[in-house]
């Protein structure tokens, strides 16, 4: 009997058949969904909860308009959308300027440019300054922040509140990554997969304490992207996009593997940018020079430890200042010290109830940026904007220029300077800049200027920045 089954061939397909049931499912992972369906009730509950983390994704030099939720033709941002769509995205949000330490400085103490004179690539973060890591590390949260934009290095200032801040090192090898980016750098070593990399270590290991996580990936801004990926064409715009599908791969596998290990419903992510890019829209390519749409709109988007069905979007214009306002908020935690931004949660429970925006909130955006930022010496030659959901307005404050006036609703491109025919919209944008540049400074006082070495010079000239 035992040798004629061992003899027929209908014995090894059977086999195979379980060999290959036992495969399929070692593969399946019965579990419940990673995040639960919620609406405002949860959203209000967040703060009285004690196990929330906050995972911060800042995806350096990402404009809005390339996202396909935002309406792009590319497929350049499946994970980001799929976010998007069962969590918040704020439709207009305005970053304070156009390169990486005053939006940052901006975006972590949630005050101006302007007002906490943070502008040149000297400047540095005070220590009496508070940042969101502090008040986190205050909460008995475990910080850790992730980064490879050098403008983002402790001795700049970024580095308070955090139990761990580094750029880690290269993991993963980085041979088969396209490198494109039009900047005179020599480029950054290893890849956002390191960043990525890293982050999986720190949540396996402690993602049962409570906890922040920065991430703030650098590719985008590099146009650095997998070979393997989806390319796009040959031009920077091109390359730009592949770069923009090789982060939010990675931004996938970071949600990913907080599924994995059960954190997602318990887990803020908030996804946001520095600054965007411009690609030839008015003249010029790269960022740190202008103040327009194109290098000012970043996204934002909110997921909360919870599924909205449907996502939700919100239209109110908004600043890059709210985000961490908004973050404190959600969480029940004391507010950053004087700060300029606000809490954008009640925009967020009217979109929730399908309200019209509660009155008073649409505000408008300020930006500034000092175009001689990298000059040894030079003297200022400073631009200031105010944004509001129908207009923008950008100013010269130290050397002769024409003004430009925008009307964003019917030129959201900005391709019609209007200022010398709309003289009530300039006016009254005109005296909103001027009474927000009178405005004093923060309460931490003057910034106090960095020395660096050689070597930090070199780190940030392997970025395309060239500090003459």
């Amino acid at each position: 009997m035992l040798r004629r089954l061992l003899d027929s061939p209908r014995t090894y397909f059977i086999l195979a058949g379980l060999l290959l049931l036992v495969g399929i499912a070692s593969q399946i992972e019965i579990r419940r969904p990673a995040r639960p369906a919620g609406g405002l009730a949860e959203l209000s509950a967040l703060r009285e909860r004690q196990d929330l983390n906050v995972v911060f994704l800042l995806i350096d030099a990402l404009r809005a308009d390339r996202l396909g939720v935002a309406g792009y033709g590319r497929p350049t941002s499946p994970n980001l959308d799929a976010l998007a769509r069962s969590g918040v995205r704020f439709a207009r949000t305005r970053a304070p300027s156009s390169w990486t330490k005053p939006s940052m400085a901006s975006l972590l103490t949630a005050t101006s440019p302007s007002t906490n004179r943070i502008l040149r690539w000297e400047d540095t973060v005070p220590e009496a300054a508070t940042l969101p890591a502090e008040i986190f590390h205050g909460a008995g949260l475990r910080t850790l922040g992730l980064y490879r934009n050098d403008w983002l290095a402790p001795h700049f200032g970024f580095g308070q509140g955090f139990d761990s801040y580094y750029t880690p090192r290269v993991f993963a090898q980085s041979e088969s990554l396209r490198r494109n980016s039009p900047s005179v750098g020599a480029g950054l070593p290893g890849s956002d997969a390191d960043i990525t990399q890293a982050a999986t270590q720190f949540l396996q290991s402690f993602g049962r304490d409570q906890f922040f996580l920065y991430l703030h990936y650098m590719d985008v801004h590099q146009y650095a992207s997998e070979a393997s990926g989806p390319t796009f064409g040959t031009s920077h715009s091109d390359f730009y996009d592949s770069a923009i599908a090789w982060v939010d791969r990675n931004v996938g596998e970071i949600v990913v593997e907080l599924e994995r290990l059960g954190l997602a419903s318990r887990t803020l992510i908030v996804i946001t940018s520095d600054h965007g890019e411009e690609f030839g829209e008015h003249g010029g390519e790269g960022h740190g020079r202008t103040l327009y749409h194109e290098v000012t709109d970043v996204p934002w988007i909110l997921v909360p430890p919870f599924r909205l069905e449907p996502g939700i979007v919100v239209e109110t214009s908004v600043s890059s200042l709210d985000v961490f306002p908004t973050v404190l908020d959600l969480m029940g935690l004391p507010p950053l010290p004087g700060a300029e931004g606000r809490s954008a949660l009640p925009l967020i429970e009217a979109a929730i109830r399908g309200a019209s925006p509660p009155p008073g909130l649409d505000r408008p955006a300020f930006a500034a940026l000092d175009r001689s930022w990298g000059q040894r010496g030079a003297a200022a030659n400073r631009i200031a904007s105010v944004t509001t959901d129908d207009e923008r307005l950008i100013r010269a404050l130290d050397a002769p220029a024409p003004l430009e006036l925008f009307a964003l609703a019917s030129d959201p491109l900005e391709r019609l300077n209007v200022a010398g025919s709309e003289n009530v919209a300039r006016d009254r944008l005109e005296d909103l800049l001027t009474k927000h540049l009178e405005q004093p400074g923060p309460s931490w006082g003057e910034t106090k200027p960095v020395q660096l070495d050689r070597m930090s010079l070199d780190q940030l000239r392997a970025l395309g920045y060239v500090v003459q």
